[in-house]
């Protein structure tokens, strides 16, 4: 395992599980059941739906424990991030599974031409993490994570009325994360006038860490990739909601 960046947005360890480990994850990751993300509605951070996209279950860790069926790998995994030594704690406030945080985690799957558009995460969602789990990846066939220079300072989004029907919560008070720009507030206007970031490879058996002010996207998959797909397990440390 070793740290091969660091900044304000972002940390990438490279050979986090380690050979034999990873070896395994991914042999799990091909008998994983998915369904299509879009099967059931629209989930609009993607896009408009075109690349194949493809998810599994969710697995919860923190405050509450959730594994489904056939995701006891991916569960196995997030109880890694869950102690004090992991790469994640830094993102939790009160210690790594405080009783007002949990950890969420599911496989997605990108096929060619599927990416993920410019976005900062919604207000409770505190930090990422991407595990790539894909046995081999090109540095033509894309998917490189892209993350926007400096934090993120949207302010203003929908109302808290708005939002409900999403469970995002809406603030308009300063460095606010409201859900993923549509191109229609000033989030475009500062992406344009900086103009600069990072880009990870979606190299395997690599773990990126994201904190929760990072204006990020997904490249598209390109054609090159043919039949591999991007196969990432992702998720988010969130503040539980008041009941």
């Amino acid at each position: 395992m070793k740290r091969v960046l660091k900044d304000q947005n972002i940390s990438v360890i490279d050979g986090y599980l380690g050979e034999r480990e990873f070896g395994l994850f991914t042999e799990a990751v091909q008998f994983t059941e998915y369904t299509p993300m879009h099967g059931k509605a629209w989930v609009k951070a993607y896009g408009v739906p075109g690349g194949p996209i493809f998810e599994s279950a969710l697995v919860v860790r923190g405050h509450k424990t959730t594994t489904p069926p056939t995701l006891g790998h991916v569960g196995r995994l997030m109880d890694r991030f869950t102690e004090p030594a992991s790469p994640l704690a830094a993102l939790f406030q009160d210690g790594t599974t405080a009783e007002d945080h949990y950890l969420t985690g599911r496989i997605v799957l990108f096929g060619r031409g599927a990416g993920l558009r410019w976005h900062a995460d919604a207000s409770e969602q505190i930090g990422a993490y991407i595990y790539y789990c894909h046995p081999q990846w090109h540095t033509t066939w894309g998917g490189e994570l892209m993350v926007m220079d400096g934090s993120s300072v949207l302010g203003q989004g929908l109302s808290a009325a708005e939002t409900n029907s999403f469970r995002k919560a809406a603030t308009d008070s300063p460095g606010s994360v409201v859900g993923p720009d549509y191109e229609c507030d000033g989030a475009e206007t500062r992406r344009a006038d900086i103009g600069t970031g990072r880009f990870v490879m979606a190299k395997p058996d690599r773990l990126v860490v994201l904190t929760g002010t990072a204006e990020h996207r997904v490249a598209p998959v390109t054609a090159a990739a043919g039949d591999h797909l991007r196969c990432a397990v992702t998720g988010f440390v969130v503040r539980k909601r008041a009941n």
